[in-house]
């Protein structure tokens, strides 16, 4: 306790930061790419740095990411969907991207 305390006094008085500046800049950058989808197990993608294992633990106390806007991204390509690559819904409900069906 003794050396958290000299610690944080020094700190203090030479104004210095009590948290490193790369935690907070890789905070805020795990921030702003978690989404709620991060959390479910069967919604995590390869390509999401929030979803990979050694991160995801840093992650789980971070609070989500608020967006006005949404995209869809193809499970199977990793691709955006949009006008240019339109969904496709199978019968069992699942949505993928025309392009990733077709090839």
């Amino acid at each position: 306790e003794l050396i958290r305390q000299f610690t944080r006094e020094y700190l203090s008085l030479s104004g210095a930061a009590q948290t490193a500046p790369l935690l907070v800049a890789l905070h805020a950058g795990m921030c702003a790419l978690k989404t709620p989808c991060c959390a479910l197990d069967a919604h995590r993608a390869a390509a999401c740095p929030t979803c990979a294992e050694p991160i995801r633990l840093l992650c789980a106390t971070l609070p989500y990411l608020q967006r006005s806007r949404s995209t869809l991204v193809c499970r199977l390509s990793g691709a955006l969907i949009n006008e240019d690559n339109p969904p496709m819904v199978l019968p069992s409900g699942a949505v993928y991207s025309q392009k990733a069906l077709l090839a």
